[in-house]
């Protein structure tokens, strides 16, 4: 047996094995489909007609048996939006830190309670990481003290 009858062998019992596989599952879809309009929902609604078989797929035509070289396709973009990236840090001068750290206490002295960070973000409208530095420095100096570790910290006077 030739080279070429044998790949027309196989690609003959290639076809043949997909168009059973095929049957075999639009039998396996239409029985639970069947089923799926005869339960409990099914005396609500009307009937409908059965949904036809699918079609077995037919084999494509044999392609040239040279080899081909496959290329990773090109990298597109992703449709998510990013947060847009400044070019170049900016950072915060002592006296705006210090300005912020003064925010800080003086809220902390008018609560009632100790505080989280995501709270003193929401009552002074910044975000934790411009709050980050400010009340490392509070801690440090000894002007606001903190209990508990990572989203369970509290911070009081």
């Amino acid at each position: 047996m030739t080279r070429d009858e044998l790949r027309e062998k196989i690609r003959a019992a290639a076809l043949h094995f997909t168009e059973e596989v095929s049957a075999i599952f639009g039998e396996a879809f239409a029985s639970v489909a069947a089923e799926f309009r005869s339960g409990p929902m099914a005396a609500s609604t009307t009937p409908k007609k059965p949904t036809p078989a699918p079609k077995p797929i037919k084999a494509a035509k044999p392609q040239n048996t040279k080899t081909t070289v496959v290329k990773p396709a090109a990298k597109t973009p992703t449709t998510a939006k990013k947060k847009p990236v400044p070019s170049k840090r900016i950072r915060r001068s002592a006296n705006e830190l210090g300005r912020v750290g003064e925010e800080v206490v003086k809220l902390l002295s008018t609560a009632p309670e100790p505080m989280r960070i995501e709270e003193i973000n929401k009552r002074l409208g910044t975000t934790t990481r411009q709050l980050m530095r400010p009340i490392q420095k509070l801690i440090s100096d000894g002007q606001i003290k903190k209990e508990g570790e990572r989203r369970a910290t509290i911070y009081f006077l």
